[in-house]
């Protein structure tokens, strides 16, 4: 790969797109495409904070400087370019660019699957920079968002499972209607001032550990075809 730099923006339009982007990372082995990119950031009033020579270990660096987005620049990505796009979305997940003079489309799904938000085949001039670094950022945050919103769906539909299932503990063991199962989760939450779920997890245990029979109970409020039955 090559020698790296970072820059820090300063109000520029990538600002606009996320609030706290303000360092970038490039590493490019040919110096023609380096030199157009350096160029372009610092004529989109990027200034350069840091200097270095690519080490051995690129990600310990990256994990020291925390860039918020990473320009590469690999002819031919092998391996070990797909390596370090892989640990930095695990690790420290941001946008990151890769240019390269392979349009194999093998080569492009794997870098987009290891976390690439923009892939760049071809020569590189000075007026596209700063659009393919918008596209990436904004790539980059759509799929953030739709992972949060994923993470959230899966928290929510857990959580309901195991209400549904503290419910049907008190419905089978006390006689409870299920208005009235809900209402006594929600009395005692109230009383240890703990989340809904909390509360029901803790019911769920005590008696699972009480080896009280298994009972099914419908979680409703689900369109047809998402029906969850949870089995106790």
């Amino acid at each position: 790969m090559g020698a790296f730099f970072v820059y820090r923006f300063q109000g520029c339009i990538l600002e606009k797109l996320a609030n706290n982007y303000q360092s970038v990372l490039v590493t490019d082995s040919n110096e023609k495409r380096r030199h157009v990119l350096l160029e372009s950031l610092e004529v989109s009033r990027y200034r350069v904070t840091s200097n270095l020579f690519l080490p051995e270990d690129l990600f310990a660096h990256v994990e020291s400087i925390k860039p918020d987005i990473i320009f590469i620049g690999s002819d031919f990505p092998d391996q070990e370019v797909m390596d370090f796009i892989s640990s930095v979305t695990q690790h420290r997940p941001c946008p990151i660019v890769l240019f390269a003079q392979d349009d194999d489309p093998r080569t492009i799904q794997v870098a987009t699957q290891v976390g690439v938000s923009a892939y760049v085949s071809g020569d590189l001039s000075t007026k596209n920079v700063q659009t393919i670094t918008e596209a990436a950022i904004a790539r980059f945050c759509q799929l953030q968002n739709l992972k949060s919103e994923l993470e959230k769906v899966q928290t929510n539909l857990s959580e309901r499972k195991v209400i549904e299932q503290a419910k049907g503990f008190l419905i089978n063991q006390k006689g409870y209607s299920e208005k009235e199962a809900h209402r006594e989760l929600q009395k005692i939450a109230m009383n240890k001032m703990r989340r809904l779920a909390e509360v029901a997890r803790d019911v769920v245990s005590s008696y699972k550990s009480k080896g009280l029979k298994k009972n099914n109970h419908k979680i409703e409020g689900l369109n047809s075809g998402q029906r969850i039955i949870t089995c106790i």
